[in-house]
């Protein structure tokens, strides 16, 4: 039961070697006091992924509700400058992923409506309850829209993976996969994305065995389209 930072905290204490040890009594109670804050604490160092996770799990709703609207209009964005650089070819996709990046935009905000005091009825949902709901309204209300409800469930797989809701990401993970396969195509940069999805959900749960297989399925369709210099494949 003593894992995470008590883990490192009781470790370091028990040091082998002095060195490593903690220099005083109250260097060692200020770090047991951190954890109980929810603090980093400097047995664990101060790496930028753990001083991050850190702030994430002390601010989840502030920082849930910004990464959810900031990841669907930075990838609406970026969909539609793609598309766009190409209008010369192709102008009828570029219009399609303008619109394909507005509806994107416009649900993340009706679903943030609902938190809204002045809208909500009764108590505010947590952010595991908006995460939810938003993860239900892609399949109630897109049907037929694979590519679209592909990029709204991977916003939300994201933001559930920084929360630590690791089941909730890999339920979704699971079922947006079939969307990017239909949407984008078995050998698309996307699908391999909603692959590593699956394989990152796993590997957060400690299910390491079952995420090698979605990791190198991810893996060696990014290899295929991007080569192996490409940086999404060196991170794969």
């Amino acid at each position: 039961r003593l894992t995470g930072d008590l883990d490192r905290v009781i470790a370091r204490a028990v040091a082998p070697d002095p060195a490593r040890r903690y220099a005083s009594v109250d260097a060692f109670a200020d770090d047991v006091r951190r954890h109980l804050a929810g603090l980093p604490v400097a047995a664990r160092g101060d790496s930028f992924r753990y001083v991050a996770a850190k702030f994430l799990r002390r601010n989840r709703l502030g920082v849930a509700a910004a990464a959810l609207i900031v990841l669907s209009l930075i990838g609406g964005i970026a969909a539609t400058w793609v598309q766009a650089d190409r209008a010369t070819r192709r102008e009828s996709e570029a219009r399609v992923a303008a619109a394909k990046a507005t509806q994107v935009a416009a649900f993340v905000i009706d679903l943030f409506d609902a938190a809204n005091p002045l809208h909500a009825e009764g108590e505010a949902p947590s952010v595991k309850e908006l995460l939810e709901r938003g993860a239900s309204r892609i399949e109630a209300e897109l049907d037929g829209q694979d590519e679209v409800k592909d990029e709204l469930a991977q916003v939300i797989i994201s933001a559930r993976q920084s929360l630590g809701f690791y089941e909730d990401a890999l339920a979704l993970a699971e079922r947006a996969l079939p969307w990017a396969q239909a949407g984008y195509g078995p050998d698309s940069l996307v699908t391999s994305a909603a692959l590593a999805s699956i394989g990152s959900a796993l590997d957060n749960l400690g299910r390491f065995e079952e995420a090698e297989a979605p990791l190198r399925a991810a893996l060696e369709i990014r290899r295929r389209k991007s080569g192996e210099s490409e940086l999404q494949t060196a991170i794969l």
